[in-house]
């Protein structure tokens, strides 16, 4: 199976969408965690059944919450994540990124 790796930044937007959940509602966060992991064992799975939104960069939806997950796949097969991004935020912010 395909490495995943995932860019600090996203790591860091994952934590910072689940603080903000977990606020919320206890154990939403964790909900939140779930769907990410789900969506991240399709792209390992299967990471060309998402369309390619920018340079190379491809976008899947993430279920049940206003986020998508951007990620690359790299020349060697590895999967880079590079953004868990909020879908009301600006785009250039991931697409700095690609």
């Amino acid at each position: 199976m395909r490495s995943i790796i995932l860019r600090p930044e996203a790591e860091a937007e994952v934590e910072e969408a689940y603080r903000w959940y977990e606020k919320q509602s206890v154990g939403l966060g964790a909900d939140f965690l779930r769907v990410v992991d789900a969506a991240l064992e399709t792209i390992q799975r299967q990471p060309e059944l998402y369309p390619v939104k920018y340079k190379g960069a491809r976008q899947v939806v993430v279920r049940r919450f206003p986020y998508c997950i951007y990620y690359i796949i790299q020349p060697d097969g590895s999967i880079e994540v590079i953004s868990c991004f909020h879908t009301s935020k600006n785009p250039r912010r991931w697409r700095s990124r690609a």
